[in-house]
């Protein structure tokens, strides 16, 4: 019989990563005899490495001011067609170099984690349920990869709301929903929905609509200056055992019981692990300024 539980996580972990050409000069790799080192930098590509990759810039060109480093958003398959076409020295991308990139001379160095949240509009019917009970991925499987739709009473148990799912997808090619897609089995172009184009317009899109549903990058998802969420967005957990919060496994005639306090200590401590690695991702966006527009 399985252990009474109720798991909630936030995100979806991910690794993000710099990729270079190996023409351009591969990790140890000196410039040839005779020639100057670049004077610029130009750096593009995912979302989710955008708020870092502009402070690292700006703690580069302290130390070496002669060196200019431009560093432009767009996602992660933005900045891969910048770097094969020449565009660009780096590309910034949320995912795992793929076999067939690396056949082209790429080559990834990972420089930070990241995680992808799955949110909803503070105005959602439902946003205490959400709050409490979170989604399984069963659930966001049936609203992402299926064009059959559904109410938020029916996620959340409660038939009086009638109100529909209006489900949100990244409609640029990134590593947020390449993440999410694998996240539900899948990959993103099997993902279904309204597409928005990179996570600033998907917040915003979100906290828009109340009865949106979407994901974003971990950065996004979270002000740093307060450490909470976004304006106008909730962030909603991912319930990793199918055991709603507050229940424990019951036969499905019996009446659900709260669960024990041993439970609600064990999940107020992986939310505090999680709020731990939030504050952490957030905070090395704080004091960040936008570079000038490409």
């Amino acid at each position: 019989m399985r252990k009474p539980s109720s798991v909630l996580a936030i995100a979806v972990v991910a690794v993000a990563v710099a990729i270079c050409l190996v023409s351009c000069g591969g990790p140890g790799a000196a410039p040839p005899p005779n020639v100057q080192p670049p004077t610029t930098v130009r750096v593009s590509g995912a979302w989710a490495l955008y708020p870092l990759m502009l402070r690292w810039a700006q703690e580069y060109q302290k130390v070496h001011p002669d060196i200019q480093v431009g560093v432009w958003s767009g996602g992660t398959g933005r900045g891969l067609t910048d770097l094969f076409g020449g565009a660009v020295d780096i590309a910034m991308a949320s995912r795992a170099v793929t076999p067939e990139e690396e056949s082209r001379g790429a080559f990834a160095v990972p420089v930070a984690r990241d995680a992808v949240v799955l949110i909803a509009s503070a105005r959602n019917p439902v946003a205490g349920d959400l709050a409490t009970r979170g989604l399984t991925r069963e659930q966001c499987a049936g609203l992402w990869l299926s064009h059959s739709s559904t109410t938020w009473g029916a996620l959340v148990s409660r038939p009086e709301v009638k109100d529909p799912v209006r489900v949100y997808v990244r409609s640029d090619v990134c590593g947020a929903a390449e993440a999410w897609a694998q996240y539900l089995g899948k990959r993103q172009t099997d993902l279904v929905g309204t597409g928005v184009y990179g996570d600033p317009q998907m917040a915003e899109a979100v906290a828009g609509d109340a009865l949106a549903i979407g994901f974003l990058n971990l950065s996004y998802a979270y002000s740093p200056d307060t450490g909470k969420p976004a304006a106008g967005l909730l962030v909603v957990p991912l319930d990793v055992d199918g055991d709603r919060p507050g229940e424990i496994p019951v036969p499905s005639r019996a009446r659900p019981q709260p669960c024990h306090q041993g439970q609600a200590q064990r999940r107020r401590a992986r939310l505090h692990a999680v709020d731990a690695h939030r504050r952490s991702a957030a905070g090395a966006a704080d004091g960040i300024r936008r570079a000038p527009g490409r």
